[in-house]
């Protein structure tokens, strides 16, 4: 059971005393059992989103049997509240919604702005088994329900309770507590591992410790500041920020300098506080005092201010750097490690045109996103000749040499090469978008078709008990809104056309139903409102979607009840934020007017799309009023159906893609069906909006080609992704006013994804877009090949791809304890002079070992096996200096050791070896004066099984080898096939004014060779980063299937301070 002293918000009388249930039950006296006898919330009270609910109880409860099941919140929609129960006492239950986390409140336990709650305790009275019991076992007998509003805001003053007068205050604990509130450091990423900051006379003061140095390559190091507050905080950004809480060191001129660090807010509201970790990024400096402080203007959940900046309210010391067996004894070393497990110093502001590379999951690897592998036998060469239909689900096509089939599922299609001959059709249906890889070139001469279907037209009477299903989608669009969806009665509207994947309501809104028992003409309802992908911000008014046309003027609409009948409203765009210019799926490079890189900006979309529905037409219902108790299946006349939207295709291609003068790629919207008519003469239901146009993905890692190889001159669409236009329903003989027609359709996205995005287009064979001649005489040659316009982008794949980390701060690093700064040293090794990675015959090269030897007596496998132990002559040559740098960088910080490759081999035959990776090493100094130092290197267990299980006959010999970074390819380490190569730069800068990067005036800029950063003069480098290049084939060379993504699995840059 959780026991937590809370301070009641509520005196008892401000109770909803329970002298009778408020669910409709009976009398809740003491003579009724175990009982609910009061809730602090009132039916229908404005309820702030942070305030505890508490219940009490006729006797006490047994808190086992609380739980969301047994205490139901949630809102009208079915949605439960967040939150913690909490025994405050007895006979007493408190809620305690979830404060937020988030900036924007998502995460709140009860949603702001307005948000309607129904609140339901559960007793026996409601027939269920599942109750709160009392601790003698007695179920709770009446069930209660509460309803309530959340404030109609999201402004935080409004919608929060302050539960603390006036602004937050840091809390410490008193001395001598052994209490776990108040804040402390938290040592080693380990949470229990921790250090409080304790009230000692008349103010804060720390306990009398020595903290580790926050360490890079030591996760032992590692320090967190864990800020506990008296109340909750507001959870903005702007608030959660360096801004108004620091981490400050004192330097060696005795000035506070700030440290980069990530703050978090860990949580808010429990236990009526909140807390905030700041993990500082960089070294500590030794031997320094530092300091936390929160600075005037930070803000309570209420946004109620500090006046005054408290400034080290906690500070502590550093440890002091004193080695008794290497010179000089205050010199420390570290390194920059990265795993690549996660992205934290990933640069996603890098302009890189080419693709980036994949940074994750403790690899980063080239930006190689194809899957392809050219089909079966990987030579599956597949010809359309005539009309071909691929369905999704599955189908069958057979390659050109007819020695091969292949199973088509989900839409996936692998060749070699893919040809669409002149005249011939590949017709693509079913639910699945479809995704065609070719290792080769794809060659449309043809025609390939994904668009949705046309709604059918009503060309019954007499069928209102039959839904009139809209027109299904292919490749994953969304389908057209159903008509006459009720086939009991008359149906008020037609349905909502669906979005794409089988989201539903995102399509073009149905048509309401009209109705007059006047002529003929007065019934006629509003139209479907059309499918719609983009807004409508930068497209032509003629691919804009748009609402269905409304009803006759002198009809009734069912659901507004006015005239006319509304037509539906066009449908819901895929994109929701305000800017126009990112409507797409990937990168899109942006450069300035003389054609120089500025932005890289990122699409909306993550995944392929596809087109919206058309929403269906309205009824016309012939009667003075709506519903009748004498409908029958022949009294309305039914609106048509909405066509479905375009599919979803991508294309992507090693070799080119290209055009012949015929060839086209449609992802056209389909039209919506027209209404029921009188005697088949005159329409009178509404007619069904029309689908969008659907999302088309091009991607050569060599050209997209309009002239099929420089033979093409003229222009024309060789690529649509088009609304269908509105269609017009009644025919205008009968029809005295244009009314009742279906909405047109928007217009989808056209992508295409080429080597060079920057300057893409070009009538030559260089062009990484080869367009005719005559689209340069357009204004828009783009334009003049594809509607609507297509956007160019970042290949996802291709021969190169790169990657840029985050400016690394050095922090304290520099700072001498005597006074001035020191010179940070830096050591890097395995590249060439070029930057590249050192390769023989596929094979990454070793490095020269630091240390080698001969087990023996100075050099044992420990008993575990796993451990090898080396005494103080056999690691003497890690004193000695290379490259103006000690080796005793290792002794001094054994964590840069870890990854390093031990080896052990025969000494008869050196090809009798197994390798192990150091997993942890220790340095252990031993007595003063005494030559009895020991270095252990650990490897534990891996596919070698453990040191001590290699036993060759003769003497077995060591060698300790240095590792700055590990390749792999396909799970092969030290594998990188010819052609390939890896690149490693560096760069380096000093602080601006305000502590950060100066990203204009950079010290080093892009070198292969870190000795560079050792010529700065002391203090001057503040921060450095490196940038990762992959080339996956020599430059000009064409990507091949055998292509492969090579990655790296960590780096490591150390330095000496």
């Amino acid at each position: 059971m959780r026991k937590e002293l809370i301070i009641s918000l509520f005196s008892i009388t401000s109770f909803a005393l329970l002298s009778c249930s408020s669910g409709g039950g009976s009398s809740a006296g003491s003579g009724l059992g175990f009982q609910l006898t009061g809730i602090s919330v009132r039916d229908n009270e404005i309820w702030e989103i942070n305030r505890p609910i508490e219940f009490i109880f006729s006797a006490a409860v047994d808190f086992t049997t609380v739980s969301n099941n047994t205490i139901q919140l949630r809102t009208v929609t079915g949605e439960p509240a967040t939150g913690e129960f909490l025994q405050t006492e007895p006979t007493h239950v408190v809620f305690q919604p979830n404060c937020p986390r988030l900036a924007d409140l998502s995460d709140a336990g009860l949603r702001p702005g307005g948000e309607r709650y129904i609140l339901t305790v559960l007793g026996a009275s409601s027939g269920t088994g599942n109750t709160l019991l009392s601790v003698s076992g007695r179920p709770l007998q009446i069930t209660q329900r509460r309803t309530f509003r959340t404030p109609a805001s999201f402004e935080p003053s409004v919608v929060f309770l302050d539960p603390v007068l006036g602004p937050p205050i840091p809390r410490t604990r008193p001395g001598g507590s052994n209490g776990p509130a108040g804040s402390y450091i938290e040592i080693g990423g380990d949470a229990d591992q921790r250090v409080y900051f304790e009230r000692q006379g008349g103010g804060p003061a720390p306990p009398e410790f020595e903290s580790p140095l926050n360490l890079y390559s030591d996760a032992e190091t590692r320090i967190a500041v864990i800020i506990e507050f008296n109340q909750p905080v507001n959870p903005s950004n702007e608030n959660i920020s360096g801004e108004f809480l620091e981490l400050q060191y004192l330097d060696a001129s005795g000035a506070w300098q700030s440290l980069q660090a990530d703050i978090e807010l860990t949580s808010n509201c429990v236990g009526g506080a909140a807390t905030v970790r700041i993990q500082p990024i960089g070294v500590l400096p030794p031997s320094s005092r530092v300091r936390a402080n929160v600075k005037e203007g930070f803000e309570d959940i209420a946004r109620n201010k500090t006046t005054f900046s408290n400034l080290g309210f906690i500070s502590w010391t550093t440890r002091r750097v004193a080695f008794e067996s290497l010179q000089p004894p205050d010199e420390l070393a570290d390194g920059f490690v990265e795993n690549f497990d996660f992205d934290n110093f990933r640069d996603d502001t890098a302009l890189f045109v080419s693709p980036p590379a994949v940074w994750d999951g403790g690899k980063l690897k080239a930006g190689f996103d194809f899957e392809g592998d050219g089909g079966p036998g990987g030579a599956f060469d597949w010809v359309v000749d005539g009309s071909f239909r691929l369905n999704t689900i599955s189908s069958t096509i057979e390659s050109a040499d007819m020695t091969r089939q292949q199973t088509v599922v989900n839409g996936i299609v692998n060749v070699r090469n893919l040809t669409v001959l002149p005249d011939a059709v590949l017709d693509i249906v079913g639910p699945n978008p479809a995704r065609i890889r070719a290792t080769g070139d794809v060659i449309i001469r043809g025609t390939i078709d994904i668009s949705g279907n046309n709604g059918r037209d009503v060309n019954s009477i007499n069928t209102g008990d039959q839904v009139e299903v809209g027109a299904l989608g292919n490749g994953g669009s969304g389908m057209g809104g159903n008509a006459s969806e009720i086939t009991t009665n008359s149906t008020p509207r037609g349905g909502t056309g669906g979005g794409p994947f089988g989201t539903r309501n995102l399509g073009g809104q149905g048509g309401e139903t009209g109705y007059s028992s006047g002529s003929v003409h007065r019934r006629r309802p509003g139209g479907g409102g059309g499918g719609r992908f983009q807004e409508d911000a930068l497209l032509p008014e003629h691919e804009r979607a748009d609402k269905g046309v409304n009803g006759h003027s002198q009809g009734t609409g069912a659901v507004s009840m006015s005239g006319p009948a509304q037509g539906g409203d066009a449908g819901v765009a895929a994109f929701v934020d305000e800017d126009p210019t990112n409507n797409y799926w990937g990168l899109r490079p942006v450069v300035d007017e003389r054609g120089n890189l500025v932005e890289i900006v990122r699409g909306e979309l993550r995944r392929l799309w596809a087109g919206s529905g058309g929403g269906a037409g309205g009824d016309a219902v012939p009667r003075s009023s709506f519903l009748t108790n004498n409908w029958g299946r022949g009294s309305d006349e039914k609106g048509g159906p909405g066509g479905s939207g375009g599919g979803g295709l991508t294309i992507q291609a090693l070799g080119s893609i290209v055009f012949g003068v015929e060839g086209l790629i449609r992802s056209n919207g389909g039209r919506g069906g027209i209404g029921e008519s009188t005697n088949q003469i005159n329409h009178v239901g509404g007619t069904g909006g029309s689908g969008s146009g659907g999302h088309v993905v091009l991607e050569s890692a060599t050209q997209i080609d309009f002239t099929d190889g420089g033979t093409l001159f003229a222009v024309g669409d060789h690529v649509q992704a088009l609304g269908a236009p509105g269609r017009r329903g009644p025919d205008s003989n009968h029809l005295p006013e244009q009314v009742s027609h279906g909405g047109p359709g928007g217009a989808g996205v056209i992508q295409l994804h080429v080597p060079d995005p920057i300057d893409p287009i070009g009538p030559g064979a260089d062009s990484s877009i080869r367009l005719p001649p005559a689209a340069f005489v357009e204004e828009d040659p783009l334009d003049a090949i594809a509607s609507p316009r297509p956007v160019v982008l970042i290949p996802t794949f291709g021969p190169r791809s790169q990657a840029r980390s985050r400016w690394i701060p050095m922090a304290g690093a520099d700072q001498d304890p005597n006074g001035g700064t020191d010179l940070l040293r830096f050591r890097f090794g395995g590249t060439e002079a070029d930057g590249s990675l050192a390769v023989l015959d596929e094979t990454v090269q070793e490095l020269e070992p630091l240390l080698r030897g001969t087990l023996g007596e100075a050099a044992a496998i420990g008993r575990d096996g796993t451990r090898l132990v080396l005494q103080h002559t056999e690691f003497a040559p890690l004193l000695e200096i290379q490259n103006g740098l000690s080796n005793d960088l290792y002794l001094r910080t054994p964590a840069l050791l870890e990854g390093f490759l031990l080896r052990l081999q025969s000494g008869l035959d050196p090809q009798l070896r197994r390798d192990f990776v150091v997993t942890d090493a220790v340095y252990d100094e031993g007595r003063p004066t005494m030559a009895d130092e020991v270095l252990l290197l650990e490897t534990g267990l891996s596919h070698n099984g453990v040191l001590a299980d290699f036993q060759p006959p003769g003497a077995i010999d060591y060698e300790l080898i240095p590792r700055f970074f590990r390749v792999v390819t396909d799970g092969i380490e030290d594998y990188l096939p010819q052609g390939s190569s890896i690149r490693i730069r560096f760069e380096a800068t000093g602080a601006d004014a305000r502590g950060l990067p100066d990203t204009e005036n950079l010290l080093v800029e892009g070198t292969p060779d870190i000795a560079l950063f050792n010529r700065l003069a002391p203090g001057e480098l503040s921060f450095f980063r490196f940038e990762i290049d992959f080339q996956l084939v020599e430059e000009g060379t064409p990507l091949g299937p055998d292509s492969r993504p090579v990655g790296l699995d960590f780096l490591k840059v150390p330095f000496v301070f």
